[in-house]
């Protein structure tokens, strides 16, 4: 059951009535969040309620024999894209083997202890086989030749593989071309034995891959299929594939990979000593009607980095844990799965040792219940990689704390610095709990108690230190609770979004898609404008702030939480924080009743010395007065056709940028026209919007990204 059944069947159990007098009684600004999951723990409809069962999505070796036959279909029908896709799913839901049942084999045993006993023994990844001196891809082609011809020489006239495996018209032409396929019709290599399964979907995408000129995928997958006992009498095939393979990569013969990475390029900053991962351009302060923020200690250019973190605790979302890495989030197309689960992927055996040994390994039973909310599963991870211990020693200093340090102080270490690497950071994360409603606080406090359970079921949180599981007492199950209801409450309001970025046809034709959520507390520190002066993306976890326009010092740098005034007019928008974010925004865009349609082409010139408008007709500032014109004044005139020579040049910037994004000259002529309108130019104004938004673009394509091959995207 998910979180949301888990809710509908409190909800009935307690009925209208008893559900409204319980709401009631979360109420954050009389009553603390450990009273709040104390009294919803206690209650014995509850504990009857929301009993979890920890078991992990199971494998189903009748799901991986059906979708391993779908792929047959789609492969004999030359549909290769379709037929990866099955033979995916077929590996992911493949029972894997135990350890005991290979413990013969010498690869296998030196696996790891983190239950990734299985993986390929040298844990090669593509990229690294061709790397090889040729003399191995010469020795392993020969040796590969010998077992195709001692199989051969075997085989008997009985073994199913003859030459009418497909009886057509067309004779040995569509035998030739569904030879690569190892399980004709009748399905010959089915078998009781679990990794039998696996073998063969292992054995069938490499047919897949190889037709791909996806060599080296190919050749990985040929060694999983030996590994896990793949069938004898179709050996011989599988062999001539390899053969073929290293015959390929040894001629030279590559084509794109299914998915390539490039990597995020890093511009130079000066890191700050007082905020960690930020740069020495900013200065944290505290406001009372703002909280804490980020001002520039000096002034600050367009296009200047200004934050590069990875996230303290991030996670895949429900859509995407069957298309991205649980490790490193890197979409792929010829996964590893998991041993235990049929729901995530891994892109290689060391990511998966990785993601074994870590995250993955302490939630693959719960995961399941975990992904109903995203909130929840996040809360879990965060209290696993923290340790019961770690939250024991530290929680009730962490409260005292909040009860007696200043709130422009909270979160800072002994040092006065801000580091997200210590917990303290993300305790001290606000949580809108006094602005939020009764019922919305029950809600999360059942997050919380459902969290609480799995923590319990999963035998690896309340640990000694020896890592030995033990039963916690009421005063750990209550602390534990009350953390978790805590981190739940601050994800709300300071989750940040995880994309990948994918290349289209264009350098410059990059789409984005959110994956799933994560949580910097130095990210949580930029407060929310409505037109903001910097802008973060955080690509696959790693978290990089940069300027939009020109901040001067002393000036708050703001980010945009979403809508920005250019996607929804002033009453929505206000509307949509509110119940969000818990605030009224009374920024620049909002004060001043800017709509989504106010960002007009036509231009206004601002006076530099107060940013008020100046009257062309008199060449004065409408607020301080100033003249324009004389020899100690910017020459008005001369400002205007500034002006009009750079709206002129943003298609031809804008087209020079898709030609070739990475020219460092586009980025300075780029920069150095915002800050032209940044000076002179009144806002809203549309092509300073645009402007804006074409350094997004080049940020979006120095970021880390892919491109899938054609026919994949």
């Amino acid at each position: 059951m998910d979180y949301f059944g888990y809710l509908c069947l409190l909800s009935e159990e307690l009925g209208p009535l008893k559900l409204a007098l319980v709401s009631a009684r979360f109420d954050a600004t009389t009553v603390s969040e450990e009273k709040m999951f104390e009294y919803l723990w206690n209650m014995e409809e509850v504990q009857r309620c929301l009993k979890v069962e920890a078991t992990p999505a199971s494998k189903s070796e009748e799901k991986a024999k059906s979708f391993r036959m779908q792929g047959n279909e789609y492969y004999r029908k030359r549909n290769l894209k379709q037929a990866l896709s099955y033979y995916n799913r077929s590996i992911m839901f493949s029972i894997f083997p135990s350890i005991s049942s290979n413990s013969s084999s010498s690869k296998e045993s030196r696996g790891t202890a983190s239950g990734d006993s299985l993986m390929i023994s040298e844990s090669i990844v593509p990229g690294e086989i061709a790397a090889d001196a040729p003399t191995r891809l010469e020795r392993e082609a020969q040796e590969a030749t010998r077992s195709v011809e001692t199989t051969s020489k075997n085989r008997t006239p009985s073994t199913p593989f003859q030459n009418n495996v497909f009886p057509n018209k067309e004779g040995n032409l569509r035998q030739e071309k569904c030879d690569q396929l190892e399980l004709p019709n009748k399905d010959i290599g089915h078998t009781t034995t679990p990794k039998r399964e696996l073998a063969l979907a292992y054995g069938n995408r490499s047919a897949v891959l190889f037709e791909l000129q996806q060599y080296e995928y190919s050749l990985l997958d040929i060694e999983r299929a030996l590994q896990y006992d793949y069938p004898e009498e179709l050996k011989n095939k599988l062999l001539h594939r390899k053969s073929k393979c290293l015959s390929a990569l040894r001629s030279g013969k590559h084509k794109e990979k299914l998915v390539t990475y490039f990597p995020s390029t890093e511009n130079a900053m000066e890191p700050s000593a007082t905020i960690i991962g930020a740069s020495n351009a900013l200065a944290l302060t505290y406001k009372p009607e703002k909280g804490r923020c980020v001002v520039a200690k000096r002034n600050i250019r367009p296009g200047e980095v200004l934050l590069v973190e990875d996230s303290s605790v991030m996670c895949l979302d429900e859509a995407h844990v069957a298309t991205n890495c649980s490790s490193c989030l890197a979409h792929c197309l010829a996964p590893v799965p998991c041993p235990t689960c049929s729901l995530v992927i891994f892109c290689s055996e060391p990511c998966r040792s990785k993601g074994l040994a870590g995250s993955h390994g302490k939630e693959c039973q719960a995961l399941p219940i975990l992904l109903s909310h995203v909130h929840m599963l996040m809360s879990y991870r965060l209290l696993m990689q923290t340790t019961h211990a770690k939250v024991k020693d530290l929680v009730p200093i962490l409260r005292e704390e909040a009860k007696t340090r200043s709130k422009a102080d909270l979160g800072l270490n002994d040092d006065s610095v801000y580091d997200s690497s210590d917990y303290r950071t993300l305790y001290h994360l606000t949580t809108n709990a006094e602005q939020s409603c009764a019922p919305y606080l029950l809600s999360q406090c059942v997050l919380a108690v459902l969290v609480t359970k799995l923590l319990v079921e999963s035998r690896q949180y309340f640990v000694d230190d020896a890592g030995v599981a033990f039963t916690p007492g009421n005063e750990d199950l209550l602390l534990s609770g009350t953390t978790a209801f805590h981190h739940i409450l601050t994800f709300t309001c300071n989750n940040h979004e995880v994309v990948e970025c994918q290349m289209q046809k264009t350098p410059m034709d990059v789409k984005t898609q959110l994956i799933g959520y994560g949580l910097s507390p130095v990210l949580s520190l930029f407060n929310h404008s409505c037109y903001p002066s910097a802008f973060y993306r955080a690509n696959e976890g790693h978290v990089r702030v940069a300027a939009l326009r020109s901040v001067k010092a002393g000036e708050e740098v703001t980010l945009n939480y979403f809508p920005a005034f250019v996607e929804m007019d002033l009453i929505p928008r206000r509307a949509f924080l509110r119940f969000k974010y818990s605030f009224e925004c009374h920024c620049e865009a909002c004060d001043g009743d800017w709509s989504s349609m106010s960002s007009s082409s036509k231009f206004q010139i601002k006076c530099p010395e107060c940013g008020s408008r100046v009257n062309l007709a008199s060449k004065s500032c409408l607020r301080c007065r100033l003249v324009y014109g004389g020899s100690d004044t910017f020459n008005v005139r001369e400002i205007q056709d500034k002006i009009f020579q750079a709206m002129a040049e943003i298609p031809k910037l804008s087209k020079r940028s898709k030609d070739n994004p990475a020219l460092d000259e586009n980025l300075e002529r780029l920069v150095s026209m915002i800050e032209l309108f940044d000076k002179y130019i009144l806002p809203p104004n549309q092509a300073h919007v645009d402007l804006q938004w074409l350094l997004r673009r080049y940020h979006m394509y120095t970021s880390r990204r892919y491109v899938m091959m054609d026919g994949f995207r």
